[in-house]
C-alpha cells in the first residue's frame, strides 16, 4: 500500500515524489544552459551531443581508426564519482555485451574510460525515439503501433533470455530506426542503464527506479521484480500508442500509483474502435495486476506477429 493507517504518504512513494519534482526542476533549470563537451573521447572525435539521460550523455562521434560514425554514451562526471552509479553504468555495458547481436537491441562495440568517466561505443543510427512521434493526446495508426510493440517485445525477450530485466521501458527508450522517407524500418530497445540480472539479489531493492508513468504495480509497491515488469510497461506504451492516453489516472503521482496498483484499466477497444479485439484482449493480459497472469515478452511478441 502507498498510504499508512493514518493516511500519510508512504516514505518510499514520498521519496519518489520528491525525486520526480527534482527531475522536473532540474530539467527546467537546465533548459537554457549551453552545454560544453570535450572535443574527443579516446580515439573518437566528438561532433555533437545527441541525447542526455539520467546517467549519461550521448554524442555523435567519428571513429578515426575505422572511419565510421558511432554513438558514444559517457557517464555523467558527478555520477561516475559514485561507486554504485558507476557500477550500474558498467552493468549496462556488460549486459548489452552478453547479448548476441539482435536486430531489436543496440550492440556495444567497446567500453572505455576517459578522465575517470566510463563510456560505451555503439553504432550511430538514423531515426528518433518514439516519444518524438507520440506527443500527448496523439495516437498512432494500429498497424505501425502493433509493429513497434512487436519489435520492442522481441528485443526485450532477447534481454530476458540473457537474464536481464530492463526496468525502464518507455517511449523515449524505444528508438525508431527510419528510412530516408521517414518510415520506421526497425525498432530498437535502448538504455539498459537500469537493467539488472534477474538473479541479482539487489533486484528486490530500490525497485522504484524507473519512470513513474510506465512503472508496473510491483515497481510502485517496491516488490521484487521479474521480467514481466517489462511486459506491463510495454503494455502501457502500446495502450498509449493506440488510444492517445494513459490507461490510469495521472493527475498526481499518488493517484497514479494507487490506480496502477488497484484500479482496472479501460479496454483499448472502448477508446479506439479501430483496435482489433484480439489486440485489445492481449493488452488486457499484458496489463494484468499480477505478474504471473501476464504473458512473457516472447509470447506477446509472437501473438502480435499473428495479428499483424
Amino acid at each position: 500500500m502507498t498510504l499508512d493507517h493514518d493516511g500519510v504518504l508512504h516514505p518510499a512513494l514520498l521519496a519518489r515524489t520528491q525525486t520526480f519534482r527534482q527531475i522536473i526542476t532540474a530539467s527546467e533549470s537546465n533548459s537554457s544552459v549551453t552545454m560544453v563537451y570535450p572535443d574527443r573521447i579516446g580515439p573518437f572525435r566528438l561532433e555533437a551531443e545527441i541525447g542526455r539521460g539520467g546517467m549519461g550523455i550521448v554524442y555523435r562521434a567519428w571513429d578515426q581508426d575505422l572511419h565510421r560514425w558511432v554513438a558514444i554514451k559517457q557517464m555523467l562526471p558527478h555520477l561516475a564519482a559514485d561507486p554504485v552509479s558507476r557500477q550500474r553504468f558498467l552493468r549496462e555495458a556488460r549486459g548489452m555485451a552478453t547479448i548476441e547481436q539482435h536486430p531489436h537491441l543496440i550492440p556495444v562495440y567497446m567500453v572505455g574510460d576517459e578522465g575517470d568517466s566510463p563510456y560505451l561505443v555503439m553504432p550511430y543510427l538514423q531515426g528518433q525515439s518514439l516519444d518524438r512521434r507520440l506527443p500527448p493526446g496523439r495516437r498512432l495508426a494500429v498497424r505501425p503501433a502493433v509493429k513497434i510493440a512487436r519489435q520492442s517485445l522481441a528485443g526485450l525477450a532477447a534481454a530476458h533470455s540473457a537474464g536481464l530485466i530492463h526496468r525502464d521501458v518507455k517511449p523515449s527508450n524505444l528508438f525508431l530506426e527510419c528510412q530516408s522517407c521517414g518510415r520506421v524500418r526497425r525498432v530498437r530497445v535502448v538504455d539498459l542503464g537500469l537493467a539488472r540480472p534477474a538473479t541479482d539479489l539487489l533486484s528486490s531493492q530500490s525497485n522504484a527506479m524507473g519512470t513513474p508513468l510506465f512503472m508496473s504495480p510491483e515497481q510502485h509497491q517496491n516488490q521484487p521484480l521479474d521480467d514481466r515488469t517489462d511486459v506491463f510497461s510495454a503494455g502501457l506504451v502500446l495502450f498509449q500508442m493506440l488510444t492517445g492516453r494513459h490507461p490510469f489516472d495521472v493527475s498526481s503521482i499518488l493517484t497514479l500509483s494507487y490506480s496502477v496498483v488497484h484500479e482496472p484499466h479501460p479496454a483499448a477497444l472502448s477508446l479506439n474502435p479501430r483496435v482489433p479485439r484480439l489486440v485489445s484482449q492481449l493488452l488486457d493480459d499484458m496489463l494484468a495486476k499480477i505478474p504471473t497472469a501476464r504473458p512473457t515478452a516472447a509470447a506477446a511478441a509472437a501473438a502480435l506477429r499473428t495479428m499483424s
